[in-house]
């Protein structure tokens, strides 16, 4: 996605079907740290759809529980996340 790409060439990424919004920050991280890891400086979009629209609202909340600490690194944790109450 990212060889021979021009600054201002964007990359965009559909998610469908991204339920509460995991899948879509999971890709918005990965994508970040290989940005930074190549030294790379691109505009990125990630479109992520739907078709449960209560699913999209919390999605676009981008609130997750306390357990996600559970699955994700303390690195990323700490670079990505904020934690606020329960």
């Amino acid at each position: 996605l990212f060889t021979d790409r021009a600054a201002n060439d964007a990359v965009r990424v559909w998610v469908p079907g991204c339920a509460t919004g995991e899948e879509a920050y999971t890709i918005a991280i990965l994508i970040r740290e290989h940005l930074d890891t190549r030294g790379i400086s691109v505009p990125v979009q990630i479109f992520a759809t739907d078709l449960d629209d209560d699913a999209i609202s919390v999605a676009r909340l981008g609130v997750y529980p306390v357990g996600i600490a559970d699955e994700v690194g303390p690195e990323r944790l700490r670079r990505f996340f904020i934690k606020k109450g329960q």
